[in-house]
């Protein structure tokens, strides 16, 4: 991966302004297109076109730890939205894409997307919720207002996609609250697949 001292990394920004924040919840919802394509396209065509973006996505990050002018390219194009871990990380889209297609191929389609929608809408609410009424700091620097936001919009979703048991979906809407708050791994590929697993297990 490309070092710290890098001058192609650029400037480490962990919290982007609002505007930027705001850009990056929009690129973040575009992703709705995951759950939307596995509802609407049959099963082994929706997982040879996740597979193939995943890859891309992929390949694109691995390119730019080894390559100095693919690296300088990326960071000039993209360098503005990423957070000062994803510069030396894959970035928050290919934790999404991974996640999502390990979902789709070993839980199966409804609960890939219950977990991605989880992901999508619910960390989204939880974070701009916690940005602007936040101030109950709990785990991992979230807030207790962002995460009872994000466990709402994740419950109105187990109740508006009766894809699976309604305990299921729950569970998995609160595995996905609390799956947020560990730092270990990365929200995008932690929480649908915490949440995934959750709801394969209890369905």
């Amino acid at each position: 991966m490309a070092c710290d001292s890098d001058p192609a990394l650029g400037k480490d920004v962990e919290d982007l302004p609002l505007e930027r924040e705001l850009l990056r919840k929009l690129v973040h919802i575009s992703s709705l297109s995951i759950p939307l394509g596995l509802w609407l396209v049959p099963k082994v065509p929706a997982l040879a076109i996740l597979g193939g973006v995943t890859a891309l996505f992929l390949g694109a990050d691995i390119l730019r730890f080894f390559r100095t002018s693919f690296r300088s390219f990326f960071y000039r194009t993209f360098g503005p939205l990423l957070r000062a871990h994803e510069r030396r990380d894959l970035t928050a889209s290919t934790y999404l894409l991974l996640s999502s297609f390990i979902c789709a191929s070993v839980f199966g389609r409804d609960v890939a997307i219950l977990a991605t929608l989880y992901l999508i809408l619910g960390d989204s609410s939880a974070a701009l919720a916690g940005r602007h009424i936040g101030r109950t700091r709990i785990c991992g620097g979230k807030t207790l207002e962002g995460s009872l936001v994000g466990l709402s919009v994740n419950l109105a979703l187990a109740l508006v996609l009766p894809l699976l048991p309604l305990e299921a979906e729950a569970a998995g809407a609160l595995v996905a609250v609390l799956s947020e708050l560990l730092p270990v791994v990365d929200d995008n590929f932690a929480i649908p697949l915490a949440s995934g697993l959750t709801m394969y297990l209890l369905s």
